[in-house]
């Protein structure tokens, strides 16, 4: 019995559903603590000459960590800081991105690749909204600001007496 109305491929023989598995990607958001978030220019298709987080599909039996720190080195030839997951996107029909966050090293320059250019600062106000490729980098970008908002006007306030 099928409750959602959805077309799906389903068996002819015994009815069994066939999913067409979801893609999974991942993507780094870069930053430095007072509102600046690095982003870099894609140079290929789709989304040429438009400003992403770096990231990439993640590989048969890679964990999502470690995907991201391999896309990081292979695009940017960075390494990352410690790893925060920030959330889970769903950037085309059948692709989820999970967007980790990393403070930027300080002192380390990133080369660029065939795909992406070198990274770029952008202070907040800079940030080119019209010009992000990707809804994750949109969506990530939105919830990091409204997050280290948020810290910022509570990182001093005490928890109140019980």
């Amino acid at each position: 019995m099928r409750l959602d109305h959805k077309p799906r491929l389903v068996c002819q023989q015994c009815g069994r559903v066939h999913y067409l598995d979801p893609r999974l990607a991942v993507a780094i958001l870069l930053y430095e603590p007072k509102h600046v978030v690095y982003l870099a220019k894609r140079l290929v298709e789709p989304g040429w000459g438009q400003w992403i987080m770096p990231g990439g599909y993640v590989e048969p039996g890679e964990d999502l960590r470690g995907a991201c720190l391999r896309e990081l080195k292979e695009e940017l030839h960075l390494s990352a800081g410690p790893l925060r997951l920030m959330g889970i996107y769903l950037d085309r029909p059948n692709t989820f991105t999970a967007v980790f966050s990393s403070p930027l090293i300080r002192g380390v320059k990133s080369s660029g690749s065939p795909e992406l250019s070198a990274l770029h600062p952008f202070a907040w106000p800079d940030i080119p909204w019209n010009h992000l490729y990707f809804q994750s980098t949109h969506l990530a970008i939105r919830d990091f600001m409204a997050e280290s908002l948020w810290q910022e006007q509570h990182e001093n306030a005490k928890p109140p007496a019980l």
